[in-house]
């Protein structure tokens, strides 16, 4: 994982095969961030699971193949509980979207 301060932003550039939770964990610690924003992510995603709130909490459905990340936004707030609190949109090869 790469992360680098541009202003009042920090970028995080992940390899394959990295996970990206603990990624953008190490990455707020390392800029001392305790709050903010999550404004945009782009690239493959593999290994994941994507929850929907519904009347009995998340309902959380895994996916283990790669799927094409088109937008990732959310937020961070390192004393809450998650800390990492993101919303996610991936495509799929058939060209559905999640």
């Amino acid at each position: 994982m790469e992360s680098r301060r541009e202003g009042n932003a920090i970028l995080v550039k992940l390899s394959d095969g990295e996970d990206l939770f603990p990624s953008l964990e190490i990455a707020a610690r390392e800029h001392r961030i305790e709050s903010g924003s999550v404004l945009w992510g782009i690239g493959m995603m593999r290994d994941f699971e994507i929850g929907f709130f519904g009347p009995n909490g998340y309902e959380k459905t895994g996916f283990s193949d790669r799927q094409e990340l088109l937008g990732l936004h959310g937020s961070i707030a390192m004393r809450a509980d998650p800390k990492i609190h993101l919303h996610a949109t991936v495509g799929r090869p058939d060209h559905s979207a999640i």
